[in-house]
């Protein structure tokens, strides 16, 4: 064990939650869990010590997913990483958002993530603006290319870069 005495990994698991509003994953047999299947979910994972949830207003249903769990355990808050839609209008930004508070009833958002390099290059500007109004904390980036990793670096506005990794790939 590498970890200092007492100290747990599962803290540092972000649970992804595609699945809880899609048909998703090659091995996925069963389909999209039921609406109580998910709040079951949920609650393991919540029971097991997991608590950020990595989820995107394009997965389905998953924020209403998140959403009624919160609801019905207003004690079992996650912390949420959500994706922005890979297009949208700076212009409609703080609808998205505040439509993505009521979805996952809650009051912030750990991090706000841009689903691709190019969304980032059109709005960051703008995400860093609503920042200071504290409905987020963090703000960061999906990535696909070494060169964009690189650029990211060095901008001082992202927190947080997600590139893809499979171990079935390595």
């Amino acid at each position: 064990n590498l970890l200092p005495k007492g100290k747990s990994m599962i803290n540092k698991l972000i649970l992804g939650t595609a699945q809880l509003g899609l048909n998703y994953g090659i091995n996925n047999v069963l389909g999209k869990p039921t609406l109580d299947k998910g709040n079951q979910i949920l609650d393991i994972a919540f029971a097991k010590g997991i608590r950020t949830l990595d989820t995107a207003g394009v997965y389905g249903n998953a924020h209403k997913v998140i959403g009624d769990y919160h609801k019905k355990n207003s004690k079992n808050k996650f912390k949420i990483i959500t994706k922005l839609p890979k297009s949208f209008n700076s212009s409609d930004l703080k609808l998205i958002i505040k439509n993505y508070l009521e979805e996952l009833n809650t009051e912030r958002i750990e991090a706000l993530m841009f689903h691709s390099f190019e969304s980032y290059q059109n709005h960051i500007d703008i995400i860093e603006t609503y920042k200071s109004e504290n409905v987020y904390n963090k703000i960061g980036v999906s990535v696909y290319l070494n060169e964009e990793i690189d650029y990211l670096i060095n901008d001082e506005r992202i927190d947080i870069v997600q590139l893809p990794f499979n171990l079935l790939d390595n």
